[in-house]
């Protein structure tokens, strides 16, 4: 247990170092970068945005699994990157990802779109979230979210007495007052996330 909370931050962030800006599959997104955050933004519909916040072992250049996605929608999409991410540099962590948060939201507002949906997955769904708490969206979808890090920690180290947690990702406390239209998905064989916390953010 001591080993886990003084090696929490190492145990927390598994990035997947793409080049940023040397990604095939995302050859002809415009690369932007506002204030401190990296983002790749597919033009279509100016109205219609799609904002999706990857999962944690990966990177905005290794989501090209929603390509596919992604080519059969007319909206236009934004996927943010986070801090070191994608040999960005910086080091990780939770204030550092909300800062990332934070400059999308502030992005958003400079546009024009009339029509929002966010997306988040896994391990980093709270970000998704978070964004819903700063600026909230016609739609929220989430995949295999969870209600705060401290439980997934209660669930995965059951056996271990639960020291403070730093990193501790409060889903439940951004969505709250969320009004909007929700989609969760879970599997139920799900051995990273419990779908018991799904059900458990939903309530």
């Amino acid at each position: 247990g001591i080993i886990l909370y003084f090696f929490q931050r190492q145990l927390t962030y598994f990035p997947d170092n793409s080049d940023f800006y040397n990604c095939p599959i995302f050859s002809e997104a415009e690369k932007i970068t506002y204030k401190k955050t990296r983002m790749y933004l597919i033009k279509k519909d100016l109205e219609k945005l799609v904002v999706f916040y990857h999962g944690n072992a990966a990177s905005a250049c290794s989501t090209g699994y929603i390509r596919d996605v992604i080519d059969s929608s007319e909206a236009s999409v934004l996927i943010p990157e986070y801090y070191w991410y994608a040999w960005d540099g910086h080091k990780p962590s939770k204030e550092s990802i909300l800062e990332n948060v934070r400059d999308v939201t502030e992005y958003i507002k400079t546009q024009k779109y009339t029509s929002v949906i966010v997306v988040g997955e896994s391990l980093w769904s709270w970000v998704a979230s978070y964004h819903t708490f700063l600026l909230s969206p016609q739609k929220l979808a989430l995949i295999s979210p969870f209600s705060s890090m401290e439980d997934v920690a209660r669930t995965r180290f059951w056996m271990y007495p639960l020291l403070p947690i730093s990193e501790n990702y409060e889903s439940i406390k951004y969505l709250e007052n969320y009004t909007e239209q929700l989609l969760i998905i879970h599997w139920d064989s799900d051995d990273v996330v419990s779908p018991f916390l799904s059900k458990k953010l939903l309530d």
